[in-house]
Protein backbone atom coordinates (compact mmCIF):
# COMPACT_ATOMS: atom_id res chain seq x y z
CA UNK A 1 0.00 0.00 0.00
CA UNK A 2 1.86 3.55 -0.94
CA UNK A 3 0.43 5.92 1.62
CA UNK A 4 0.64 9.55 -0.07
CA UNK A 5 1.79 12.78 2.31
CA UNK A 6 1.18 16.16 0.95
CA UNK A 7 0.67 15.30 -2.59
CA UNK A 8 -0.63 14.81 -5.78
CA UNK A 9 -2.47 15.63 -8.68
CA UNK A 10 -4.85 17.60 -10.79
CA UNK A 11 -8.11 17.37 -12.50
CA UNK A 12 -8.94 15.94 -15.41
CA UNK A 13 -12.19 17.80 -16.25
CA UNK A 14 -12.90 21.28 -14.92
CA UNK A 15 -15.57 21.09 -12.60
CA UNK A 16 -17.15 24.28 -11.87
CA UNK A 17 -14.49 26.56 -9.72
CA UNK A 18 -13.69 30.12 -9.41
CA UNK A 19 -10.48 31.99 -8.78
CA UNK A 20 -10.60 35.49 -7.51
CA UNK A 21 -7.09 37.45 -7.00
CA UNK A 22 -8.26 40.45 -4.44
CA UNK A 23 -6.60 43.92 -4.97
CA UNK A 24 -5.13 43.28 -1.48
CA UNK A 25 -3.67 40.17 -3.49
CA UNK A 26 -5.08 37.34 -1.11
CA UNK A 27 -6.22 34.71 -3.36
CA UNK A 28 -9.67 32.95 -2.86
CA UNK A 29 -11.19 30.07 -4.66
CA UNK A 30 -14.24 28.54 -4.64
CA UNK A 31 -14.88 24.59 -5.88
CA UNK A 32 -18.23 23.33 -6.25
CA UNK A 33 -18.16 19.91 -5.64
CA UNK A 34 -22.38 18.51 -6.15
CA UNK A 35 -21.72 15.18 -5.24
CA UNK A 36 -19.27 15.70 -2.37
CA UNK A 37 -21.16 15.05 0.84
CA UNK A 38 -19.12 17.69 3.16
CA UNK A 39 -16.97 21.31 2.50
CA UNK A 40 -13.72 21.64 3.18
CA UNK A 41 -13.04 25.53 4.23
CA UNK A 42 -9.04 25.68 4.08
CA UNK A 43 -6.78 28.70 5.07
CA UNK A 44 -3.05 28.15 3.40
CA UNK A 45 -0.28 30.66 4.67
CA UNK A 46 2.34 30.96 2.63
CA UNK A 47 5.26 31.30 4.92
CA UNK A 48 8.77 30.06 2.49
CA UNK A 49 9.60 33.45 3.23
CA UNK A 50 9.92 32.83 7.02
CA UNK A 51 11.50 29.92 6.72
CA UNK A 52 13.18 27.83 9.98
CA UNK A 53 16.34 28.98 11.29
CA UNK A 54 18.10 26.81 13.61
CA UNK A 55 17.61 30.35 15.90
CA UNK A 56 14.27 30.20 15.34
CA UNK A 57 13.43 26.17 14.68
CA UNK A 58 9.71 25.47 15.09
CA UNK A 59 8.50 29.23 15.91
CA UNK A 60 5.73 28.68 13.11
CA UNK A 61 4.57 25.47 13.94
CA UNK A 62 4.26 27.03 17.36
CA UNK A 63 2.48 29.51 16.16
CA UNK A 64 -0.08 26.82 14.46
CA UNK A 65 -0.73 25.14 18.17
CA UNK A 66 -1.40 29.08 19.72
CA UNK A 67 -3.76 30.26 16.49
CA UNK A 68 -5.62 27.10 15.94
CA UNK A 69 -7.07 27.40 19.57
CA UNK A 70 -8.61 30.49 19.15
CA UNK A 71 -9.20 34.08 20.42
CA UNK A 72 -10.67 32.46 23.50
CA UNK A 73 -8.92 28.92 23.18
CA UNK A 74 -11.98 27.07 22.78
CA UNK A 75 -12.36 27.01 19.20
CA UNK A 76 -12.34 23.45 18.33
CA UNK A 77 -14.74 22.82 20.89
CA UNK A 78 -17.31 25.68 19.66
CA UNK A 79 -17.05 23.92 16.53
CA UNK A 80 -16.92 20.52 17.20
CA UNK A 81 -20.07 21.54 19.35
CA UNK A 82 -21.94 22.15 16.14
CA UNK A 83 -20.44 19.08 14.52
CA UNK A 84 -17.45 20.72 12.61
CA UNK A 85 -13.58 19.66 12.72
CA UNK A 86 -10.58 21.68 12.71
CA UNK A 87 -7.64 20.20 11.73
CA UNK A 88 -4.01 22.49 11.02
CA UNK A 89 -0.70 21.37 9.97
CA UNK A 90 2.86 23.11 9.90
CA UNK A 91 4.56 22.01 5.89
CA UNK A 92 8.03 23.44 4.95
CA UNK A 93 6.15 25.84 2.83
CA UNK A 94 2.73 26.44 4.65
CA UNK A 95 0.52 26.49 7.29
CA UNK A 96 -2.70 25.31 6.79
CA UNK A 97 -6.00 25.44 9.06
CA UNK A 98 -8.99 23.73 7.67
CA UNK A 99 -12.71 23.19 8.64
CA UNK A 100 -14.77 20.02 7.68
CA UNK A 101 -18.60 21.32 7.48
CA UNK A 102 -21.89 21.25 5.86
CA UNK A 103 -22.73 23.62 2.66
CA UNK A 104 -25.62 25.31 5.60
CA UNK A 105 -22.18 25.82 7.89
CA UNK A 106 -19.74 27.55 5.90
CA UNK A 107 -20.27 30.68 6.84
CA UNK A 108 -19.29 30.09 10.36
CA UNK A 109 -16.46 27.69 9.05
CA UNK A 110 -15.67 31.55 7.63
CA UNK A 111 -15.93 33.35 10.23
CA UNK A 112 -14.25 31.14 12.74
CA UNK A 113 -10.99 30.85 9.84
CA UNK A 114 -11.04 34.86 11.13
CA UNK A 115 -10.76 33.65 14.52
CA UNK A 116 -7.61 31.99 14.05
CA UNK A 117 -6.22 35.18 11.73
CA UNK A 118 -6.55 37.42 14.67
CA UNK A 119 -3.19 37.81 16.12
CA UNK A 120 -2.84 36.97 19.71
CA UNK A 121 -0.28 38.14 22.35
CA UNK A 122 0.93 34.66 24.59
CA UNK A 123 2.59 34.72 27.70
CA UNK A 124 6.12 32.90 28.39
CA UNK A 125 3.78 30.21 30.19
CA UNK A 126 1.88 29.71 27.63
CA UNK A 127 5.04 29.11 25.31
CA UNK A 128 6.85 26.47 27.88
CA UNK A 129 3.37 24.65 28.33
CA UNK A 130 2.86 24.30 24.38
CA UNK A 131 7.06 23.49 23.85
CA UNK A 132 6.32 21.21 26.11
CA UNK A 133 3.49 19.62 23.80
CA UNK A 134 5.47 19.75 20.72
CA UNK A 135 8.30 18.00 22.87
CA UNK A 136 5.57 14.91 23.26
CA UNK A 137 4.24 15.00 19.49
CA UNK A 138 8.05 14.89 18.10
CA UNK A 139 8.74 11.27 21.09
CA UNK A 140 5.41 9.92 19.57
CA UNK A 141 5.96 10.92 15.50
CA UNK A 142 6.13 7.90 13.01
CA UNK A 143 9.63 6.74 11.84
CA UNK A 144 8.65 7.34 8.29
CA UNK A 145 8.59 10.71 9.48
CA UNK A 146 11.66 11.36 11.36
CA UNK A 147 13.46 9.92 8.84
CA UNK A 148 12.02 12.09 6.01
CA UNK A 149 13.58 15.13 8.57
CA UNK A 150 16.72 13.10 8.32
CA UNK A 151 16.65 13.58 4.55
CA UNK A 152 15.61 16.66 4.21
CA UNK A 153 18.34 18.25 6.97
CA UNK A 154 21.08 16.17 5.27
CA UNK A 155 20.10 17.14 1.57
CA UNK A 156 19.64 21.08 2.49
CA UNK A 157 20.44 21.62 5.90
CA UNK A 158 19.79 24.76 7.75
CA UNK A 159 17.13 25.21 4.87
CA UNK A 160 15.24 22.12 5.18
CA UNK A 161 14.83 21.98 9.06
CA UNK A 162 12.16 19.92 10.11
CA UNK A 163 8.94 22.20 10.63
CA UNK A 164 8.51 20.40 13.62
CA UNK A 165 10.72 22.86 15.35
CA UNK A 166 13.48 22.44 18.23
CA UNK A 167 11.10 22.35 21.63
CA UNK A 168 14.19 23.79 23.57
CA UNK A 169 14.66 26.76 21.12
CA UNK A 170 10.67 27.34 21.03
CA UNK A 171 10.74 27.12 25.22
CA UNK A 172 12.67 30.21 24.34
CA UNK A 173 10.22 32.00 22.16
CA UNK A 174 9.71 35.61 22.66
CA UNK A 175 6.02 36.31 22.65
CA UNK A 176 6.16 39.96 20.62
CA UNK A 177 8.73 38.37 18.49
CA UNK A 178 6.10 35.71 17.77
CA UNK A 179 3.13 38.21 17.42
CA UNK A 180 4.99 39.90 15.22
CA UNK A 181 5.94 37.39 12.75
CA UNK A 182 2.29 36.14 12.11
CA UNK A 183 1.36 39.89 11.42
CA UNK A 184 3.77 39.38 8.64
CA UNK A 185 3.34 36.18 7.79
CA UNK A 186 -0.45 36.85 7.60
CA UNK A 187 0.21 39.72 5.35
CA UNK A 188 -2.83 39.27 2.68
CA UNK A 189 -0.33 38.40 -0.44
CA UNK A 190 0.20 35.29 1.67
CA UNK A 191 -2.97 34.12 2.08
CA UNK A 192 -4.61 31.75 0.59
CA UNK A 193 -8.42 30.23 1.28
CA UNK A 194 -10.21 27.42 -0.63
CA UNK A 195 -13.52 26.31 -0.10
CA UNK A 196 -14.23 23.11 -1.84
CA UNK A 197 -17.67 21.02 -1.72
CA UNK A 198 -21.50 21.52 -2.92
CA UNK A 199 -21.40 25.22 -2.66
CA UNK A 200 -22.81 28.26 -4.47
CA UNK A 201 -19.92 29.48 -5.95
CA UNK A 202 -20.77 33.34 -6.09
CA UNK A 203 -21.94 33.89 -2.20
CA UNK A 204 -19.51 31.61 -1.07
CA UNK A 205 -16.94 34.20 -2.93
CA UNK A 206 -18.34 37.14 -1.39
CA UNK A 207 -17.78 35.72 2.18
CA UNK A 208 -14.28 35.18 1.87
CA UNK A 209 -14.08 38.62 0.50
CA UNK A 210 -15.94 39.89 3.06
CA UNK A 211 -13.27 38.22 5.50
CA UNK A 212 -9.87 38.98 3.56
CA UNK A 213 -10.44 42.03 1.60
CA UNK A 214 -10.25 44.46 3.85
CA UNK A 215 -6.60 43.38 5.21
CA UNK A 216 -3.41 45.64 4.87
CA UNK A 217 -0.55 44.82 3.38
CA UNK A 218 2.34 44.16 5.80
CA UNK A 219 5.73 45.58 4.67
CA UNK A 220 8.78 43.26 6.29
CA UNK A 221 11.92 41.75 5.04
CA UNK A 222 11.80 39.03 3.92
CA UNK A 223 14.19 36.20 3.49
CA UNK A 224 13.75 33.72 0.24
CA UNK A 225 13.76 29.84 0.44
CA UNK A 226 17.49 28.74 -0.05
CA UNK A 227 17.31 25.30 -1.23
CA UNK A 228 20.59 25.44 -3.61
CA UNK A 229 21.32 21.58 -4.35
CA UNK A 230 21.27 18.05 -3.24
CA UNK A 231 24.39 16.80 -0.61
CA UNK A 232 25.17 13.73 -2.41
CA UNK A 233 27.01 12.99 0.42
CA UNK A 234 24.36 12.38 2.36
CA UNK A 235 24.92 9.69 5.65
CA UNK A 236 23.31 6.09 4.94
CA UNK A 237 20.73 6.95 8.07
CA UNK A 238 17.03 5.27 7.17
CA UNK A 239 15.41 2.84 4.65
CA UNK A 240 14.24 5.97 2.62
CA UNK A 241 15.80 7.11 -1.15
CA UNK A 242 15.02 10.37 -2.16
CA UNK A 243 15.42 12.65 -5.63
CA UNK A 244 15.57 16.32 -5.43
CA UNK A 245 13.12 17.90 -7.73
CA UNK A 246 12.90 21.35 -8.64
CA UNK A 247 9.89 23.61 -9.18
CA UNK A 248 5.91 21.82 -9.17
CA UNK A 249 6.11 23.43 -12.69
CA UNK A 250 9.25 21.61 -13.98
CA UNK A 251 8.15 18.54 -16.57
CA UNK A 252 11.30 16.62 -13.78
CA UNK A 253 9.59 17.25 -11.30
CA UNK A 254 6.30 15.05 -13.06
CA UNK A 255 8.54 12.45 -14.10
CA UNK A 256 10.21 11.96 -10.80
CA UNK A 257 6.42 11.42 -8.73
CA UNK A 258 5.16 9.17 -11.31
CA UNK A 259 9.13 6.97 -10.48
CA UNK A 260 8.89 7.34 -7.06
CA UNK A 261 5.49 5.72 -7.11
CA UNK A 262 6.66 3.16 -9.41
CA UNK A 263 9.61 2.58 -6.97
CA UNK A 264 7.24 2.61 -4.00
CA UNK A 265 4.93 -0.05 -5.37
CA UNK A 266 7.46 -2.38 -5.84
CA UNK A 267 7.80 -2.81 -1.51
CA UNK A 268 4.71 -3.95 0.21
CA UNK A 269 3.90 -1.42 3.32
CA UNK A 270 5.71 1.48 1.57
CA UNK A 271 5.47 5.23 1.95
CA UNK A 272 5.30 7.92 -0.72
CA UNK A 273 6.18 11.71 -0.18
CA UNK A 274 5.77 14.76 -1.89
CA UNK A 275 4.71 18.25 -0.74
CA UNK A 276 3.67 20.32 -4.40
CA UNK A 277 6.24 23.63 -4.10
CA UNK A 278 7.57 26.32 -6.14
CA UNK A 279 10.96 25.95 -4.82
CA UNK A 280 13.22 22.72 -5.05
CA UNK A 281 12.26 19.95 -2.66
CA UNK A 282 12.28 16.04 -2.32
CA UNK A 283 10.16 12.94 -3.75
CA UNK A 284 10.73 10.67 -0.91
CA UNK A 285 10.04 6.67 -1.02
CA UNK A 286 10.56 4.50 2.08
CA UNK A 287 9.83 2.01 4.30
CA UNK A 288 9.86 1.05 8.42
CA UNK A 289 11.93 -2.15 7.24
CA UNK A 290 15.76 -0.91 7.75
CA UNK A 291 17.03 -3.99 5.71
CA UNK A 292 15.25 -2.71 2.61
CA UNK A 293 17.93 -1.96 0.14
CA UNK A 294 16.60 1.16 -2.21
CA UNK A 295 19.22 1.46 -4.28
CA UNK A 296 19.79 -2.00 -5.26
CA UNK A 297 16.52 -2.08 -6.68
CA UNK A 298 16.75 0.75 -9.00
CA UNK A 299 19.57 -0.43 -9.57
CA UNK A 300 18.44 -3.79 -10.41
CA UNK A 301 14.84 -3.16 -11.97
CA UNK A 302 14.82 -2.00 -15.47
CA UNK A 303 12.60 1.01 -15.52
CA UNK A 304 11.26 0.62 -18.61
CA UNK A 305 9.10 -2.28 -17.33
CA UNK A 306 7.30 0.05 -14.98
CA UNK A 307 6.51 3.06 -16.97
CA UNK A 308 2.58 1.72 -17.67
CA UNK A 309 2.37 1.07 -13.84
CA UNK A 310 3.63 4.31 -12.92
CA UNK A 311 1.04 6.20 -15.40
CA UNK A 312 -1.87 3.71 -13.87
CA UNK A 313 -0.94 5.05 -10.18
CA UNK A 314 -0.53 8.59 -11.65
CA UNK A 315 -4.04 7.93 -12.49
CA UNK A 316 -5.63 6.25 -9.60
CA UNK A 317 -4.93 9.56 -8.16
CA UNK A 318 -6.68 11.70 -10.27
CA UNK A 319 -10.23 10.19 -9.39
CA UNK A 320 -9.47 11.19 -5.80
CA UNK A 321 -8.66 14.49 -5.96
CA UNK A 322 -11.59 15.74 -7.77
CA UNK A 323 -14.22 13.81 -5.66
CA UNK A 324 -12.63 14.70 -2.10
CA UNK A 325 -13.56 18.12 -1.15
CA UNK A 326 -10.23 18.01 1.50
CA UNK A 327 -7.71 16.83 -0.77
CA UNK A 328 -9.11 18.92 -3.85
CA UNK A 329 -8.37 22.54 -1.12
CA UNK A 330 -5.49 21.07 0.49
CA UNK A 331 -3.76 21.13 -3.28
CA UNK A 332 -4.91 24.19 -4.54
CA UNK A 333 -4.70 26.02 -1.70
CA UNK A 334 -1.39 24.68 -1.22
CA UNK A 335 -0.35 26.22 -4.55
CA UNK A 336 -2.24 29.41 -4.82
CA UNK A 337 -0.98 30.30 -1.49
CA UNK A 338 2.97 30.39 -3.43
CA UNK A 339 1.61 32.13 -6.13
CA UNK A 340 -1.78 32.87 -7.67
CA UNK A 341 -0.57 31.48 -11.27
CA UNK A 342 0.24 27.85 -9.48
CA UNK A 343 -2.44 25.36 -11.01
CA UNK A 344 -2.80 21.43 -10.47
CA UNK A 345 -3.37 21.08 -14.79
CA UNK A 346 0.31 21.98 -14.54
CA UNK A 347 1.18 19.01 -13.19
CA UNK A 348 -1.16 16.67 -15.11
CA UNK A 349 -0.44 17.98 -18.27
CA UNK A 350 3.12 17.18 -17.79
CA UNK A 351 2.12 13.94 -16.24
CA UNK A 352 0.35 13.14 -19.13
CA UNK A 353 3.36 13.91 -21.77
CA UNK A 354 5.44 11.68 -20.06
CA UNK A 355 7.91 10.09 -21.95
CA UNK A 356 9.88 6.44 -21.44
CA UNK A 357 13.13 8.44 -21.89
CA UNK A 358 12.18 11.19 -19.04
CA UNK A 359 10.98 8.56 -17.08
CA UNK A 360 14.00 6.68 -17.05
CA UNK A 361 15.99 9.84 -15.89
CA UNK A 362 14.18 10.09 -13.43
CA UNK A 363 14.05 7.05 -12.11
CA UNK A 364 18.08 6.36 -11.71
CA UNK A 365 17.75 10.29 -10.30
CA UNK A 366 16.73 8.26 -7.03
CA UNK A 367 20.11 7.25 -5.97
CA UNK A 368 20.69 8.87 -2.46
CA UNK A 369 19.46 6.48 0.14
CA UNK A 370 19.38 7.60 3.68
CA UNK A 371 19.72 4.82 6.56
CA UNK A 372 19.69 4.81 10.55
Amino acid sequence: MILAATFLLALQAEPPRLRTQLPNRATILVERLPAADYVSVQLWINSASFSDRFSTHGYRHLLEHFQAKGFDNRLDYRLESKGMLLDAETTRDAIKFGIRCQPSQVRLAIQAIGDVLRPRLVSKTDIEIESNIIREELALRAAFSQLSADAWLKAFGESGLDPYGNPDVLSKADPTDLQNTWVEMTSPENLALVVAGNVEIDPTTELVKNLLGARKAVSSVTVKADRRGLNDTMAKRGSVIASKVGSFREPGTAARIAAGLAIANLVPGTYFQYGPSNVPGLVLVGSDEKSINWVDIVVRENPDNHFSVAKKLVDRWVEIQTTDPAKVAALRGRLLAQSPSLRPETLLENLRTLTVEQFRDAWKSFNVEVRS
